[in-house]
């Protein structure tokens, strides 16, 4: 199916209003797309004696058009082009400003929220630390990842093995002996090498 419906969804969703100046009808569409991509503003009454009709498409995705219709008019109404009576450029400006704005980190959190995806927690970005710890200490000598995580010291920097304490059960801090102890899935399986040493082989 991919992208496509088998057969188009021809479910309208309609409103209408009216302002002092004007009355208003729209209707949308599905179609083919597996969801509704597009979005729309039917704002009679952006401001006094001035209205504001878009269509959004979203291309691929109903993020940006989603969140263009939530942001975009206010934008700009709030435009000092548009209080100075600049329309046209008011729009451009306020168009070229939103755009520029979807490349920054807290705008794509709130795209991917709109999305239904979730935001990367806290604990994805330790378990992204701990992957890099682990390759780390994968291409570390054997004495020297000994020497780190050897004896009863609380922290790791002072050559000790601390614990995690909470919710479950304790866990050490070492991504290496995290993967060993049946800890994260995905650390336990970038481990690119067995870094316990090898059996002497003796002639008898």
């Amino acid at each position: 199916m991919g992208a496509y419906l088998s057969q188009p969804c021809t479910k309208k969703v309609s409103s209408d209003g009216s302002s002092e100046y004007l009355s208003y009808g729209d209707s949308s569409m599905q179609g083919w797309r597996v969801s509704q991509e597009d979005a729309h503003n039917s704002l009679p009454e952006l401001a006094p004696g001035c209205a504001l009709f878009a269509v959004y498409d979203g291309h691929g995705g109903h993020e940006v058009a989603t969140y263009a219709a939530q942001t975009l008019p206010a934008a700009i109404r709030d435009c000092p082009l548009y209080k100075a009576g600049k329309v046209r450029e008011s729009l451009r400006r306020a168009f070229l400003e939103f755009d520029s704005s979807l490349t920054r980190p807290e705008i794509i959190d709130k795209l991917k929220v709109i999305a239904g995806r979730e935001v990367e927690s806290e604990d994805e970005e330790e378990t992204d630390r701990e992957v890099d710890e682990l390759f780390q200490e994968a291409h570390m000598p054997l004495e020297e990842l000994m020497a780190r995580y050897q004896g009863d010291k609380p922290a790791a920097a002072a050559g000790g093995v601390a614990k995690l304490k909470g919710k479950g059960k304790e866990k050490p801090l070492s991504p290496f002996l995290r993967a060993k102890a049946g800890g994260s899935g995905a650390v336990r399986r970038l481990v690119p090498v067995d870094l316990a040493p090898a059996p002497v082989k003796t002639e008898m």
